[in-house]
């Protein structure tokens, strides 16, 4: 189990049981392809998606629930190691989010963030673990996402793996249970408001592999209780506490999945007990359950189809009014800046003729607003990457110049500036292609340099300032793959790609392995050798990348899903499309979770918005005329 999924079940646990909700809404995270999606839930088991959100930070390692504004509405804390930043969010119960605070400067070694009530005065505080320093601090939230500190503590044990908020002693302030697989102890503390803890009960003799420990109401009494899940066993069972930091077996259960990453508390279906939330990455799989108060489970639903690269998954009151009432209505144009800056995607227009460069946004409807427009680029860039290449949420470019064997790592700051990063001379004149991706799971953009006259390929991590590291050289590659399309074509969140040979009528899926390897899932033979466009996108909601394939010279366009091994499926099958569309750019145009299209015909000097619809249907949002007939790159990001 990934520390991401099991530090969520715990994370979660103490604002989920502090009685604001009706029924548990839910937010899922994918670092994978930087997306968050909110989800209410009706009471049986079903879950509806209020909001999509694209180009999210890949780097989140945590995301903290709890009351940070005091509305009611559950608010995010979002941690990344990497940049040693936190950014606190608020909720509207539309599924929108808004920033209250970013900080900078915090350790990059915390190893859990757990929420809880540490002094009592509504808002939800947080304990800090650093499990290779050995310490913990409590810090005291004011409603605005300033944090104060309560209490620092040295020499902690550095085996806990596991910490779990809870009402143990019945006070009033939230109590932790530790847990220590490695020497099969647990121990209960009683914590006093001030960021003090006080044992209340330590206990040997526990089993070694629990890999969740979930807490929770299971048997309708003041405290908090406990479900122990061993995947290894393929066994769980419930406990209860009793306020002095013994507990009692409600029920235990075997023959369960060895496969669930995590399992989420919350109230699913508003009885009063706590439920439970199920997921199976590998299946691609969730199930609801709800409990009885005596530890045992009834399957409310399940589900299947689901995305395989769910990291963490939040439960809180994202929808309706904090008192249970219907909210707002939800508008899906109000743009409320998420962790990246924004929910829609922008633009950069290069034109290389006129030296210039241009960033837009979009507005969820296929307008746009100039952000920046800058004069004095270098006329002799013929590749613009994006990616995130300082870990700062927002897209970052690199700038290719064959002619001066030249790159340049540029980032952006959300409001169409750009700043050099790293200028590198001596690169290879000859690469025609550099495709972006996660080739080594860092969170930060990596490489993919290929050279058709030699057929090498060469990848390379980025290390957050602009500096490349070489991870792997091939020789001997196909001299005429004229595309290369990186996607999620296998599930297993590294890049995959796609090879397209026009002249031969092939295309190959390959899978990397976070080394810069790479291993064949599948070649087609066949295909048309007249496709001039292969887009990547979000086409069926299955969270494996679909393509488009686009056919200027037959004016043809098809949708296709892929299937995680290297298959593809028609979705839909157009004719009568424009023959003199040079540039087809998928992004979130819409906000509703599937990749939009705009396409750019510079003969008419024309663009047009389109949106999808999950099944490879086309709504025209905008059509616009009089664009400038030389932008030659079009991309999209959050600048």
């Amino acid at each position: 189990m990934s520390w991401k999924g099991l530090a969520m079940v715990l994370m979660i646990s103490a604002f989920c049981l502090d009685g604001a909700f009706g029924e548990s809404d839910l937010l899922f995270y994918d670092p994978t392809t930087g997306q968050g999606e909110f989800y209410s839930t009706d009471g049986a088991g079903n879950a509806d998606l209020l909001k999509n959100y694209r180009n999210w930070r890949a780097t989140w390692s945590m995301i903290v629930p709890g009351d940070f504004n005091g509305d009611g509405f559950t608010d995010l804390l979002f941690y990344d190691p990497a940049a040693g930043e936190g950014e606190f969010y608020s909720t509207d119960g539309r599924g929108d989010i808004r920033l209250l605070q970013s900080h900078s400067g915090w350790r990059r070694t915390w190893s859990m963030i757990v929420p809880g009530d540490f002094n009592g005065d509504g808002f939800t505080d947080l304990l800090f673990y650093d499990s290779a320093a050995g310490q913990g601090e409590f810090y005291a939230t004011d409603g605005t996402g300033n944090i104060r500190l309560l209490q620092s503590h040295s020499g902690w044990r550095r085996t806990w793996s596991i910490i779990v908020p809870g009402d143990f002693n019945g006070d009033g302030f939230t109590d932790l249970l530790f847990y220590d697989p490695a020497a099969g102890q647990g121990e209960f503390y009683a914590t006093d408001g001030s960021g003090n803890i006080r044992l209340l009960k330590a206990s040997d003799g526990w089993r070694r592999t629990w890999s969740s420990i979930v807490p929770g109401d299971f048997n309708g009494d003041e405290y908090t209780d406990l479900l122990f899940y061993d995947p290894a066993a393929g066994q769980g069972e419930f406990y209860a506490t009793d306020g002095t930091g013994n507990i009692r077996l409600l029920k235990s259960h075997s023959g369960w999945r060895r496969t669930w990453s995590m399992i989420m508390p919350g109230d699913f279906n508003s009885d009063g007990y706590t439920d439970l939330l199920f997921y199976d990455p590998a299946a691609g799989q969730g199930e609801f359950y709800a409990t009885d108060g005596s530890g045992n489970i009834r399957l409310l639903q399940s589900h299947s189809g689901w995305r395989r690269t769910w990291s963490i998954i939040v439960p809180g009151v994202f929808s309706g009014g904090a008192d249970g009432s219907p909210g707002p209505e939800h508008d899906e144009s109000d743009g409320f800046p998420g962790p990246t800056g924004g929910g829609y995607a922008d633009l950069l227009f290069y034109d290389p003729a006129a030296g210039q460069g241009e960033f837009y946004s979009t507005d969820g409807s296929g307008n746009i607003q100039l952000l920046k427009s800058s004069s004095g680029w270098r006329r002799t860039w013929s590749i613009i990457v994006p990616g995130d290449f300082n870990g700062d949420g927002f897209t970052d470019l690199l700038f290719y110049d064959p002619s001066a064997g030249q790159g340049e790592f540029y980032a952006t700051d959300g409001s169409g500036n750009i700043r050099l990063l790293k200028a590198s001379d001596g690169w290879r004149r000859t690469w025609s292609a550099i495709v972006p991706g996660d080739f080594n799971g860092d969170g930060f953009t990596d490489l993919l340099f290929y050279d058709p006259a030699a057929g090498q390929g060469e990848f390379y991590a980025t290390d957050g300032t602009g500096n490349i590291r070489h991870l792997q050289s091939h020789s001997g590659w196909r001299r005429t793959w004229s595309s290369i399309v990186p996607g999620e074509f296998n599930g297993d969140g590294f890049t995959d790609l796609l090879f397209y040979d026009p002249s031969a009528g092939q295309g190959e899926f390959y899978a990397t392995d976070g080394s810069g390897n790479i291993r064949l899932l599948k070649s087609h033979s066949g295909w048309r050798r007249t496709w001039s466009s292969i887009v990547p996108g979000e086409f069926n909601g299955d969270g494996f990348t679909d393509l488009l394939f686009y056919d200027p010279a037959a004016g043809q366009g098809e949708f296709y899903a892929t299937d995680g091994t290297g298959n593809i499926r028609l979705l839909k099958s157009h004719s009568g499309w424009r023959r003199t569309w040079s540039t087809i750019v998928p992004g979130e145009f819409n906000g509703d979770g599937f990749t939009d299209l705009l396409f750019y015909d510079p003969a008419a000097g024309q663009g047009e918005f389109y949106s999808t619809d999950g099944g490879g249907n086309l709504a025209l949002l905008k059509a616009s005329d009089g664009w400038r007939r030389t932008w030659s790159v079009i991309e999209a990001g959050s600048f």
